[in-house]
């Protein structure tokens, strides 16, 4: 299980200022952190073939914060 936390620090109000102040086509993205995982731990996350299933549970819970709280992408 992967959670996804402080999201609660989300701020609407600056995201839709920056785009409409913005030249062009501005994405927001989050910024994503994997607290405490050593370099080892990444690397087998992201490496190993076993990981598939694990990789994929990390993914759908960075794509629905993504669609719930409006960010353009990853």
């Amino acid at each position: 299980v992967y959670i996804i936390s402080g999201l609660h620090d989300v701020d609407h109000a600056w995201m839709k200022t920056v785009k409409q102040k913005s030249v062009g086509d501005l994405k927001i993205v989050p910024r994503l952190l994997f607290e405490n995982w050593e370099a080892s731990d990444l690397q087998s996350f992201f490496m190993e073939p076993t990981s598939i299933t694990e990789q994929k549970a990390l993914i759908d819970e960075v794509k629905k914060a993504c669609k719930q709280w409006h960010f353009n992408g990853v």
